[in-house]
């Protein structure tokens, strides 16, 4: 006789775990569909839940098994795919909910189990989302869902693009307005990226630093190159610095001679034509 876990639930269905007649076959959509009705509104009892939980607790799948578990999924429509929770059920998991306090230990183990934190599904993520533009939507969603949040995590050197606190060193005091205006002037007063207009930009363009070196006006040595960038330009330029400063220094070399600001008196020439005001 076959070895067979028979149980039967309150409601007669006949459930089989293991190996047996079962095993290996696949149930049909009305097959499927009888069985959920069967058990809607079944509430396994705190025992039943306990000892599942007991036999799961620790449990390793082997990498052929998980790929056999992928592979079975495959082409599968997710039964909650287009659903939204109803406000009434998000009201009660809302409730039930407050007031309760993790503790210490529980929060560990929820973040060692979180998939994210292990390199091979961050890669993966990474991969699939890799050059996917975001919806003008999606940014004011995130960027509303952060405001007047503190980010601690992100703060002084733990920041990703922190360069040894090089943002609070002064400016060269020739850096000022006057001359910034005459940079956006050169430049017709467009970003040098992407060519969004200062009016577009909805206020003044940043002057950026190409070489990244806040003494360069007042010292001889170093390269006076800047490049007027938008708002949404600008902040990308933290990151990958030597990739925008070989592009700007690029530009501005061999598309305007090296370039990139009027002088007072060609400013003066232009007779107000590059006011730049918005």
């Amino acid at each position: 006789m076959q070895d067979f876990d028979v149980d039967i639930n309150i409601r007669g269905t006949l459930m089989h775990r293991g190996k047996g007649f079962w095993s290996g076959k696949h149930l049909t959509e009305k097959h499927r569909t009888n069985i959920s009705k069967s058990l809607e509104g079944h509430r396994q009892s705190s025992e039943t839940r306990a000892k599942n939980s007991k036999a799961h607790t620790g449990k390793i799948y082997s990498q052929e098994t998980r790929q056999k578990m992928s592979e079975s999924h495959k082409d599968q429509v997710p039964w909650n795919k287009g659903k939204r929770t109803p406000p009434e059920v998000i009201a009660k998991l809302s409730a039930a909910h407050i007031g309760k306090v993790m503790s210490a230990e529980t929060r560990a183990k929820m973040s060692e189990n979180c998939s994210m934190r292990r390199p091979e599904i961050r890669a993966k993520v990474s991969a699939a989302t890799k050059g996917r533009p975001l919806t003008q939507e999606h940014r004011t969603k995130i960027s509303n869902s952060k405001k007047g949040k503190p980010r601690p995590d992100i703060v002084g050197n733990k920041n990703p693009v922190w360069n040894g606190g090089t943002s609070f060193e002064p400016y060269c005091p020739r850096f000022n307005e006057e001359f910034k205006n005459r940079v956006r002037a050169f430049f017709r007063f467009r970003c040098i990226k992407c060519g969004k207009t200062q009016e577009e930009n909805g206020k003044k363009l940043h002057v950026h630093h190409v070489n990244y070196k806040k003494e360069a006006c007042c010292d001889e040595d170093i390269p006076k190159y800047f490049a007027p960038l938008c708002s949404s330009c600008h902040p990308r330029t933290n990151k990958d610095r030597e990739k925008w400063q070989k592009e700007f220094t690029e530009i501005i070399e061999v598309q305007f001679g090296g370039k990139c600001y009027l002088t007072r008196g060609e400013q003066v020439a232009a007779g107000g034509r590059y006011n730049g005001n918005i």
